[in-house]
């Protein structure tokens, strides 16, 4: 009965794919298939044939494909509708079931499955996906899942396992423990089959075949360029006259171990699945194959492949030059007769850029033809092609190369008979023996001209002495102006110093503080340009002493370039920053570099029209690194490009700008670039802007031993403050309490600080200095910053300007644009001393700035006095009976918010049934949102803000003495005027009548 039904199954097969009248035969979904993709196959005892899907398992029984699906309310339906392996048991006639469920048993007889799942079933564990089974000689049933994929039993009896992360030998030692002997690390293992030689044939995926004896040793491995059409190996099987099929991700291919060659089969041999899949083939009682794929499976008898042994001849079919064919006696002359009848081919020396066509005479099958080409002189190894006809070569060197190709048919027999085509390359020009006549020549002409330039030495001896004439004549006019700038520093002095009193205080208003600002910037600014003049003048007397230390360059040209972003941003200039690099050490004195920087960001803004572009780039040279600083101004023309860096040399402006020049600027720019051994120069047209670029050396070893600083730490290194720390700074040093645990605490009328830094050590630092006064918020950048002020409200933030993601000028700026978070004062910290030149003319900028590394008693004093002051402005905001609040609010933003809120309420005076929720909603607000700004700036609640504002018109109104306390009330948005009364009361301490006859 199991042989008829196996007879009938096969011939059924048989006649339904015997429509396709290639070798091979394609079944899927149209022809039955529950879904294309099949991930395996068997065959049972009765010869029915299984495939498994991702949608259910499809049983052919000779006639149609029935497919079984799971069934939620029937148990004895199939576990799962995701097959991944089949395995028909023989001994027990049963067929076993691998799902991500777990495991399933077909009882043919019963036609009912029998399920085991995975979580506490009686055979396995909760082990994942269950992928492979086999049972063994003793009767014992194993199961692979997750990373395992093949189980395999060898002729020797030996036990194989495949799985992701290699090849595992199983094996039981004398006291019956099972012991695993690890092969292939690394190597993901798909497909395992053994021979008749006692050898092991192992797929892999992305690593070609290998092949291995009984103990585990390599004997072979086989990619690509040994034949094989794809690199992962999904299906094994051996046909009856003992070739190995392999199915891979690029077609199949067919093995002869005796020779070691493959033959590949492709669309091009009617095979219509190239892509297949592991564990999805089998082979049938009647020796047929099955291999399944991403689009159903394929079918074909092995012994109807038969193999092509012609011997195809190689020959050149055609050559091109620059991808141009070149013709016999054309103007290229290259060609004197057909290609396949040259054995030389010259080239000049710019002419080796050439493409050379072949073919292997064998018309069975053409695309699948296979070459091997080197070319001796250039390539290293053979390299080998399929169905490819034509190699490129660009050759620079001249000399002598020999082309070398072979050929073989589509079933890989080669033919032993290379061809070979002599190829030379003549030199260049000026490697000719005339070119060296010439070189000659230049040196006799080299010589002559140094004869020439000792007898010019003289005269220029003659000119140097004038010109020290000039230098002394010069260093009378300097002399003078140094006699000035001494003058100008102690008035200065005495102006800067009151005015630095006055803005520490922020007693004043919003725009009396930003005024005082600014002519504090501008009294810096001067006293900027009187030091300039002096540090010029001890450059000329060569006095200044250079003090040069390690540091990361771009972090500090960085900070420089940030402190002019503001002012890009009120002129609308494209200002950009980029680096080859985020680290660039290099030796440099901080303050003169600093001041070089700055004076060629100076010049940039000065000479850029609004709505321009201003760019700085930092690259990277062998020895070098250079600083470019690119603007669209008005250029420089070719005659004015060495003035500028002369003394008091200033080119005029042609746009209203804010940057004012000495004359100096760019001379003592030169000055210091040359003292740090380096060079500054400018590239320019006119009416196309200016780059000036800086070159400083790398390394150390160009500056004196006493222009080193030995042991010098930047304002990052938290070595700076540990002499100031409250408290030593250790990896054990206990964390600082988080807001919300500290909100449970008694400190809940404490001030919040938010702090935003990137440096951890800094910031941990800053923590210990501020945790026993206030509750501390901590972010690592910008944005998370911006996030946290939002969410959280402190009534102070302390932001490092140097950070990744948001830097800290534009996280200041987000801060005091943005309505909910503009009343939060901001203080920045920052490495460089000329940040302060930023600060001028700004509408909305950081309330005060530090400089790195600080003292932790002036960063207490600093963040109490600005608390302090903005606690003074809402107690005279809560004294003023009438509101002004210009006068009162500390940025241009919350004056619109509570000029806004106050003319909301005034129109609402008389609106009884006007809420905070009303309040809201006309602020366009949410409740939260009102109650932090309000708070923030008023100190008052919003429902206090309203009730005040109601009490101050009605003392207006009484005062006046027209209407009766009744009347007032119903106007301020009172129905009981005895409530009124009383409200008035505890707010001006007397009753509306008593505040009437005053």
């Amino acid at each position: 009965m199991k042989l008829g039904l196996s007879l009938i199954s096969l011939w059924h097969i048989s006649l339904m794919w015997a429509q396709n009248p290639t070798a091979f035969r394609h079944i899927n979904k149209q022809n039955g298939l529950s879904q294309n993709s099949v991930f395996a196959i068997a065959q049972d005892g009765y010869g029915f044939m299984w495939f498994g899907t991702r949608d259910g398992l499809n049983k052919y029984d000779g006639y149609r494909m029935i497919v079984f699906r799971h069934q939620a309310d029937n148990p004895q339906s199939i576990i799962s509708d995701d097959i991944r392996a089949l395995y028909y048991d023989k001994v027990d006639s049963v067929l076993w079931i691998c799902t991500p469920e777990g495991l399933s048993k077909y009882l043919a007889q019963r036609e009912e499955f029998v399920n085991y799942p995975n979580p506490d079933g009686p055979f396995f564990p909760k082990m994942g996906a269950m992928r492979c089974v086999y049972r063994d000689s003793k009767n014992r049933l194993w199961a692979g899942s997750d990373l395992t994929r093949v189980l395999f039993k060898d002729a020797a009896g030996q036990i194989w396992l495949g799985t992701d992360a290699g090849l595992e030998k199983i094996q039981r030692d004398a006291t019956g423990k099972l012991r695993f002997t690890h092969f292939l690390p690394e190597i993901k293992v798909f497909s395992l089959k053994g021979s008749g030689k006692g050898t092991l044939l192992v797929g892999s995926y992305s690593n070609g075949l290998f092949e291995l004896d009984k103990e585990g040793n390599l004997l072979g491995h086989y990619t690509e360029s040994d034949g094989l059409p794809g690199h992962t190996i999904f299906g094994i099987l051996e046909d009856n006259s003992g070739k190995i099929w392999l199915s891979t991700n690029n077609g199949l291919a067919r093995f002869e171990r005796t020779g070691r060659s493959f033959s590949t089969y492709n669309y091009s041999d009617g095979l219509s699945n190239l892509e297949f899949n592991f564990n999805a083939y089998a082979k049938t009682r009647k020796g047929e194959f099955l291999f399944g794929g991403t689009n159903g499976f394929t079918l074909f008898d092995p012994e109807e492949i038969k193999i092509n042994t012609f011997v195809p001849p190689v020959v050149f079919t055609e050559l091109k030059s620059f991808n141009q064919p070149v013709q016999v006696n054309d103007k290229k002359e290259l060609l004197t007769k057909a290609i396949n009848l040259t054995q030389n081919l010259t080239f000049r020396y710019n002419q080796a850029n050439f493409t050379l066509s072949f073919a292997a005479l064998d018309y069975f099958n053409p695309a699948n033809n296979r070459y091997a080409y080197i070319l001796e002189g250039l390539d290293k190894d053979w390299k080998y092609t399929q169905g490819k006809t034509e190699v490129s070569y660009t050759i620079q060197r001249p000399g002598k190369y020999t082309f070398r190709l072979k050929g073989a048919n589509s079933d890989g027999i080669w033919n032993s008979q290379e061809r070979q085509l002599l190829i030379c390359v003549l030199p260049p020009p000026w490697l000719s023996w005339w070119a060296y006549m010439l070189y000659g020549l230049f040196a006799i002409l080299v010589y002559l001209g140094v004869v020439r330039f000792v007898k010019l030495r003289h005269r220029f001896q003659l000119e140097k002495v004038e010109k020290e004439k000039q230098k002394e004549l010069h260093q009378s006019k300097l002399r003078f102006f140094t006699n000035i700038a001494h003058e100008f520093r102690t008035p200065l002095t005495l102006i800067i110093g009151p005015l630095e009193e006055l803005t520490r205080r922020q007693e004043s208003s919003g725009r009396v503080q930003r005024q005082l600002l600014s002519i504090e910037a501008n009294a810096h600014r001067l006293l900027r340009l009187v030091n300039q003049l002096l540090n010029f003048r001890k450059l000329e007397a060569e006095h200044e002493v250079m003090q040069v230390a390690e540091g990361n360059f771009v972090k500090f040209v960085k900070e420089i370039f940030l402190s002019f972003q503001e002012n890009a941003r009120l002129r609308q200039i494209e200002y950009t920053f980029s680096t080859v690099a985020n680290e660039m050490n290099l030796w440099y004195d901080r303050d003169k570099m600093e001041k070089v920087c700055f004076n060629l960001l100076s010049n940039a803004f000065k000479f850029t029209p609004d709505c321009g572009k201003v760019a700085v780039s930092i690259t990277q040279e062998e020895g070098a690194i250079c600083l470019e600083v690119n603007d669209n101004g008005k250029g420089i023309s070719s005659l004015m490009q060495e003035q500028i860096f002369k003394r008091f040399f200033e080119q005029e402006t042609p746009f209203e700008h804010n940057f004012k020049n000495s004359g100096i600027g760019l001379a003592v720019s030169r000055q210091l670039v040359e003292m740090h051994h380096g060079s500054i120069h400018v590239q320019s047209e006119e009416g196309k802007g200016a780059c000036f670029q800086v070159r400083i050396p790398k390394g150390k070893n160009h500056f004196k031993k006493n222009e080193i600083i030995l042991g010098f730490k930047d304002s990052e290194d938290i070595s700076n403050y540990t002499a100031h720390a409250p408290t030593e700074i250790t990896p054990q040093t206990p964390p600082i309490q988080p807001l919300e645990d500290v909100a449970n605490t008694s400190r809940e009328d404490q001030k919040r600080l938010l702090i935003v830094e990137d440096n951890q050590e800094v910031q941990n630092y800053i923590k210990q200095i501020f945790a026993s006064e206030y509750q501390l918020i901590s972010a690592s950048n910008g944005e998370e910053g911006f996030k946290k002020a939002k969410e959280s409200s402190p009534d102070l933030i302390l932001s490092d300007v140097m950070m990744p993601r948001m830097d800290g000028i534009s996280f200041c700026s987000k801060i005091k644009t943005s309505v909910e978070t503009s009343h939060i004062p901001v203080i920045l910290l920052t490495a460089r001393t000329a940040f302060i030149y930023k600060l001028e003319g700004l509408e909305t900028g950081a309330d005060d700035y530090i400089t790195k590394p600080f003292s932790p008693e002036e960063l207490k004093l600093r963040v109490r006095n600005i608390l302090q002051a903005r606690t003074r402005m809402r107690e005279k905001f809560t004294k003023t009976l009438k509101l002004e609040p210009k006068e009162v609010t500390p940025t241009s933003v919350d004056e619109i918010f509570l000029e806004k809120a106050i003319q909301l309420i005034e129109n609402n005076m008389d609106n009884v049934d006007f809420s905070v929720e009303d309040f809201a909603y006309e602020m366009a607000v949410s409740r939260a949102l009102l109650f932090t700004k309000i708070k923030s700036v008023t100190d008052l609640t919003p429902n206090n803000f309203i009730k005040t504002l109601r009490m101050k018109r009605a003392a207006q109104l009484l005062k006046h003495q027209k209407l009766g306390v009744a009347e007032v009330a119903y106007q301020v948005g009172f129905r009981d005027s005895r409530y009124f009364s009383k409200t008035f009361r505890k707010q001006f301490g007397k009753t509306p009548t008593e505040y009437m006859a005053e």
